[in-house]
């Protein structure tokens, strides 16, 4: 059983009592659904982001992945020795597609080449957050870190058998929308969908 930790949200990068309250709250929480027999998988970023991080840009600069490193590490030097279980980013996927394509979500974008710009630099962060999380628990003498991946996967398909323009369109939609991401997320396989800004080898992450 897993239990989603939202809540530990920075509201200004230099705002450290703020930060201190959000992060002793967390802590019993977590505390608190251990007690309860809850093994908790902790989520990092699900949709949203602090209005100070999307001044700076926000995930369409890779510059600004440092600053979401920071947080994490602030968040695992608080629990990390409570939880072993991490998911970085959920669903980044969709997160991209919503806010810099469909421009349905948050900041409205309608750009492919920004949705394409904001996955690659999600992917990246998600790279070098499953280095960061099992480093500083290996630092803190901890063991049994597990990090996964969580892709948006949804089926795609054309709606007619006899298309073959819709079919190829379709199989290209799904690449885009899911497949290449998760690929690069999980295997360091980046494509031409998915751009490599960090020049990650092949591996898994």
């Amino acid at each position: 059983m897993s239990s989603e930790i939202l809540s530990v949200r920075p509201t200004e990068p230099d705002d450290l009592p703020v930060l201190m309250a959000i992060y002793a709250h967390a802590r019993e929480e977590i505390l608190y659904l251990r007690a309860m027999g809850i093994r908790l998988t902790l989520v990092l970023h699900e949709f949203s982001d602090p209005q100070w991080f999307a001044r700076l840009g926000g995930w369409s600069k890779t510059g600004n992945i440092g600053l979401f490193l920071d947080y994490e590490e602030k968040i695992l030097r608080t629990v990390g020795h409570l939880v072993e279980d991490y998911v970085p980013m959920s669903q980044p996927n969709l997160f991209a597609w919503n806010g810099w394509y469909s421009g349905a979500w948050l900041p409205g974008r309608k750009s492919l080449l920004a949705a394409r710009q904001v996955m690659s630099v999600l992917t990246l962060a998600h790279i070098e957050s499953y280095r960061r999380i099992h480093a500083l628990r290996r630092e803190l003498g901890l063991r049994n870190t597990r990090v996964g991946a969580s892709v948006y996967m949804r089926r795609i398909h054309p709606g007619k058998k006899k298309a073959p323009l819709l079919s190829a369109g379709t199989d290209a939609l799904e690449r885009l929308f899911q497949s290449a991401m998760g690929e690069a997320m999980v295997c360091g396989r980046f494509s031409a969908v998915i751009a490599n800004p960090g020049h990650v080898p092949k591996g898994s992450y």
